[in-house]
């Protein structure tokens, strides 16, 4: 088994909500982040769910304003942690994307 963790931050000034009238309104979709096998088969996960909506992150304004050096930022920030199941050497695609931030992804091989 393998634990597999994915962290992502907001690098930004403005949250990925970008205003309150779309925070308070619930228009923007949450970030999502994914985790597949390159090779197209299933992954065995033993613990999570291969998509996960994490919400919206905060930008640096709110950690700055809020707390500044005092602050830990976790609000503009999120670690996802998958437990998985997969022979040394398997291939997989972790991702991260928001309908306003974008998209990222990397490849890891396990081992």
């Amino acid at each position: 088994m393998w634990k597999v963790r994915l962290g992502v931050a907001n690098t930004g000034w403005l949250s990925t909500t970008v205003t309150q009238h779309a925070k308070h309104k619930k228009i923007v979709l949450p970030a999502v982040v994914e985790v597949a096998r390159a090779d197209g088969a299933a992954v065995d996960l033993v613990e999570g769910e291969a998509r996960v909506r994490i919400g919206q992150l905060e930008g640096r304004s709110k950690v700055l304003l809020d707390g500044g050096s005092m602050s830990d930022g976790t609000t503009d920030r999120h670690l996802h942690t998958w437990i998985i199941r997969a022979k040394k050497g398997t291939v997989l695609t972790l991702s991260a994307s928001h309908q306003r931030a974008g998209s990222v992804s990397t490849t890891v091989t396990l081992g």
